[in-house]
């Protein structure tokens, strides 16, 4: 890990745990965690230059930092935090695609191979053994946050519809994720 990226996580870690709602059960310091490490094992896998690793893993550690004000729309809100870290270590903004995290929004469709494995590393839950954890504690924010309730039915229908929906865009992301997808939407198709 190179200095700047143990800055940039001391920073989000401080950042998280010190300013971020119990009620983010789901975008919170472990996912910010888990995307890291999928970022740094798609990038790896990918074949990327330290220098696109390493703004590839500065777009995951700030990605989600947006939360600690506003749920909606949290994605600019990170990408001004990125910017500010980027300012304080004397870097460009530009040091990092300032589309890197916006990618990270529902729906939108990544464009570069950065975008691509962030847009994976940011979703791998979906094809862990951690989904189901995962999934009732994005189901909570949702309600809490957006006032979204679901009746158990409602919830497998609306998971089982983003899963179809979903995919992963990278080869990296897509060898080491679609088969636990497929299990975890075989589980729900279940239930």
């Amino acid at each position: 890990m190179t200095p700047l990226l143990e800055r940039a996580e001391e920073q989000v870690r401080q950042l998280l745990q010190t300013r971020l709602s119990p009620e983010l059960r789901y975008h919170n310091l472990q996912h910010t965690t888990s995307v890291v490490a999928a970022a740094r094992h798609l990038g790896m896998a990918a074949g990327l230059s330290p220098a696109e690793l390493e703004a590839l893993l500065l777009a995951a550690w700030f990605h989600d930092t947006g939360f600690v004000q506003c749920y909606t729309g949290h994605e600019a809100v990170g990408q001004a935090f990125l910017e500010a870290f980027l300012q304080s270590e004397q870097l460009p903004v530009d040091y990092v695609d300032p589309q890197l995290i916006a990618v990270t929004r529902k729906g939108v469709v990544p464009d570069t191979k950065l975008q691509r494995l962030l847009k994976d590393a940011d979703l791998n839950n979906l094809g862990t053994s951690d989904y189901p954890r995962a999934t009732r504690n994005l189901r909570h924010e949702l309600r809490v946050f957006l006032q979204q309730v679901y009746t158990d039915a409602e919830w497998y229908r609306h998971s089982v519809a983003f899963m179809r929906a979903h995919r992963f865009y990278s080869i990296a992301g897509k060898a080491r994720f679609a088969t636990g997808k497929a299990a975890n939407l075989k589980r729900l198709l279940a239930k």
